[in-house]
């Protein structure tokens, strides 16, 4: 999801959006980012 990422770093770190992060925690989900262009990861 292109909005809820601000910067994209090397590997897997990412710099994610406040109100996201924010939802993250009401829902209690822990995002995993996946690497781009690598569609057998996300299955």
């Amino acid at each position: 999801m292109k909005t809820a990422v601000e910067t994209i770093f090397v590997g897997r770190d990412r710099a994610y959006n406040e109100r996201f992060l924010q939802m993250c925690g009401h829902y209690l989900v822990d995002p995993v980012a996946c690497t781009p262009a690598s569609g057998w990861e996300k299955g």
